[in-house]
């Protein structure tokens, strides 16, 4: 199947190279890019790394790798043929390193390397400066030769994008994403000018956090806009092995689990986690909430928390001799701590018992600098629908065959209390 430029493009492309409107070959992918009208930012040069902010909604960055990193002066020219002097080569593929590195850090692109270099040299440069640190760097960085790009620049790099999956995801996750973005603030705007106001009132009204409020309203209407991802994947064999158990229950924990970082301070939520304060991984005891999400805004000051506790089985997991899962354990990075927060060490499922729960008021103690939710224990995360619906599910299941034993004696107090009076004059009247 032909591919087009919208089926490989969605989006602004960045492109590379000290010899723009010097050498045919990258000129010519320059003319594909303006033939399909797709904006193109040219650089002669490689821009700083902390300029990378800006380039986060990029689709395509396409790249030479021989740049001599010189000024936009089109009196310097290097005609094709030249070498370039070793020592500078070898700060040449430094630059490149760095620059591609802090692209795979900083973005989710695909970043496409044109060269007329040997391409062998250029993928032995990439391997041994990303090999160990980044073992996958290959599923978004890939070298062509500039020749190979010019018959068709779409169709070869839609080719190997449709190779990885990933990849594929991401385009299709980004079309729906902007459509659904660019569809919700239409709509708000055309229900009320001044939506954003309307919210700020509603939110003080309720004592919620403005920023919170909005993130949960523009979050719900752009997911709810969102339909199945239009994607062509290749068929998967349902019965066959899995590759990686290990990362596979890694993968799945990210979408049942929100790291603490990624949470507004003071914003408490159904399914929060929290461990003991000063408690090490892996954690003997979590206590998940269970408290709706309708009964948790804070009302004089105050919480009632209802949680479930959750105990760690301390027997050793069945996998702590898995090659792979003990590789993991020793290269993991900070980015993964968080997974080891239901996951054993060597990613193997915690072992836990749930047999226990309280009811008790939390008092958040604050100040300018800092907010605790619960003083004396720490938040590590929270855990997603709909494994927080089941656990609250369970729960109200057993409470309504069990019954609720130990009820605190204010559990159905109401949350307002109205102190009546007599009227003064009505007694003087007496």
């Amino acid at each position: 199947m032909t591919m087009t430029a919208l089926d490989v493009v969605r989006g602004a492309a960045v492109v590379i190279d000290d010899r723009i409107g010097q050498e045919t070959d990258i000129d010519d992918l320059l003319k594909q890019l303006d033939d399909e009208a797709v904006p193109t930012v040219k650089l002669k040069k490689l821009p700083p790394t902390d300029a990378l902010v800006h380039w986060r909604q990029f689709a395509l960055i396409v790249m030479d790798w021989a740049l001599t990193d010189v000024d936009d002066d089109p009196e310097i020219e290097i005609p094709r043929g030249v070498q370039v002097p070793s020592t500078l080569s070898q700060e040449v593929v430094g630059r490149n390193i760095n620059f591609i590195g802090a692209l795979l850090e900083q973005t989710a692109l695909p970043v496409f390397i044109a060269t007329n270099e040997a391409l062998d040299e250029v993928s032995t440069a990439l391997r041994d400066a990303f090999e160990a640190t980044t073992p996958t760097y290959a599923e978004r960085v890939h070298v062509f030769s500039k020749s190979e790009l010019k018959p068709n620049l779409f169709e070869t790099i839609g080719r190997w994008i449709s190779s990885r999956p990933a990849l594929q995801i991401l385009n299709a996750w980004r079309r729906a994403y902007v459509a659904a973005e660019i569809d919700v603030f239409h709509q708000f705007s055309r229900a009320q000018h001044d939506w954003v106001a309307s919210v700020q009132r509603a939110a003080k009204a309720d004592e919620t956090e403005i920023p919170v409020m909005l993130r949960d309203l523009i979050a719900a209407n752009v997911l709810n806009r969102i339909g199945p991802l239009e994607v062509a994947l290749g068929d998967v064999v349902l019965d066959g092995a899995l590759d990686d158990a290990t990362a596979l229950r890694r993968v799945l924990h990210y979408g049942a689990v929100v790291p603490d970082s990624s949470l507004a301070p003071a914003e408490v939520s159904t399914g929060d986690l929290f461990v003991p304060q000063g408690a090490s991984e892996p954690f003997r005891e979590i206590s998940i909430l269970l408290t709706p999400e309708c009964d948790l805004t804070l009302r004089d000051d105050k919480w009632r928390f209802t949680t479930l506790t959750a105990i760690r089985n301390p027997r050793e997991s069945k996998l702590s001799k898995n090659r792979v899962a003990e590789a993991w354990k020793l290269s993991r990075s900070r980015e993964w701590f968080l997974t080891v927060n239901l996951l054993t060490e060597d990613c193997a499922e915690y072992d836990i018992a749930v047999n226990e729960w309280s009811s008790e008021t939390v008092v958040p103690t604050r100040t300018d600098d800092d907010f605790v939710i619960w003083p004396g224990r720490t938040r590590i995360g929270r855990l997603l629908p709909p494994y927080s619906t089941f656990l609250q599910q369970s729960f109200a299941s057993v409470a309504i065959r069990k019954g609720m034993p130990r009820l605190p004696a204010d559990l159905y107090d109401p949350a307002v209390t109205v102190t009546q009076t007599r009227d003064t004059s009505a007694a003087d009247a007496e």
